[in-house]
């Protein structure tokens, strides 16, 4: 049954759900896929003074319907990025925006599909066809590859050891996270899964990054906890002894952040932990013991009350 993703209320088909649509949420509320629903189905619907243009993405959709195959998926890619630019082109960046949001989630979830049952080469034939910042804005699909990367690197490790993760995924990784739109940047953070990869830098990578971007470095290094305590420590301690970053507070917040005990990352983005990985976490006492003395070391406990815990830490 059709299904309404701003209140959850259910309908008996498509025509039911655009006149509810229209009839309960503004049209500036809608992403694209509701506002094309209303303009297929009730066309009178349509606020006379909306002038954005419209593009066809019936090709879209229905690459999204197929059973998930590569030829499939690389093609929606390509449809998605034409889209995306052709709204750009033509200065409708809200336009563009919506394109963008309104597909990441089936775009990721086919992807994944396509990468568990054909594995990395699919990832690998696409990192080569979309680089991360490549020019004035990175492709669309670069987010999304991101996204299935962090899936599968964290799959690989779990269940096969850090040694085994590409280092070729990695790199794409941590090149996202200069993406300005945002969703690149957020997706880059399972670039922590890595930490002691023996060939990619992670640990270098990250400290080095914490002096200019300390704020996605607090959600790197949580990843990086989940991985491997241990070396996550290690990389927190050089961190926070670093003159060159200018607020450790949100280094220590990726420990605040592991301590929650009611939720996994944010991203990969439309991912469900438990159900997807066979996954745990607990403190090691002598992490816990090594953490509070860097706490105490850098003069974090003077902000802090006196039987502070690590979720104190949280900025």
């Amino acid at each position: 049954m059709p299904e309404c993703h701003h209140c959850n209320a259910t309908f008996e088909d498509d025509e039911e759900l655009a006149a509810h649509l229209a009839s309960a949420h503004e049209w500036e509320e809608l992403g694209r896929i509701d506002r094309k629903r209303i303009e297929v189905l009730l066309p009178e619907e349509v606020p006379q003074d909306e002038a954005e243009i419209q593009l066809d993405t019936t090709d879209l959709d229905e690459l999204l319907e197929q059973e998930p195959t590569v030829d499939a998926i690389t093609r929606a890619l390509a449809e998605h990025e034409r889209l995306v630019r052709q709204a750009q082109q033509e200065d409708e960046r809200g336009l563009a925006n919506d394109l963008f949001w309104d597909y990441f989630e089936p775009l990721t979830i086919h992807l994944d599909a396509v990468v568990t049952a054909e594995g990395w080469s699919v990832l690998a034939e696409l990192i080569d066809s979309y680089k991360p910042q490549d020019d004035a804005s990175d492709p669309s699909p670069t987010p999304v590859i991101g996204n299935a990367i962090g899936r599968y690197l964290i799959r690989t490790r779990l269940t096969d050891g850090v040694a085994t993760m590409p280092a070729d995924g990695l790199s794409y990784l941590f090149a996202l996270h200069g993406d300005e739109t945002g969703a690149g940047w957020e997706e880059a953070a399972a670039y922590g899964w890595g930490i002691a990869h023996p060939i990619e830098p992670v640990a270098d990578r990250i400290q080095t990054t914490a002096q200019e971007d300390v704020y996605w470095v607090a959600s790197v290094l949580e990843h990086a906890f989940y991985a491997d305590q241990h070396a996550a420590c290690d990389c927190l301690a050089d961190i926070v002894r670093d003159e060159g970053v200018d607020d450790v507070r949100f280094a220590f917040d990726a420990v605040s952040r592991c301590d929650r005990v009611d939720r996994w990352p944010m991203v990969p983005r439309y991912w469900d932990w438990e159900d997807a990985v066979d996954i745990s976490f607990e403190w090691e006492s002598d992490v816990v013991t090594r953490i509070r003395d860097l706490v105490a070391e850098t003069g974090r406990t003077q902000d802090l009350p006196d039987d502070w815990s690590f979720q104190d830490l949280a900025v």
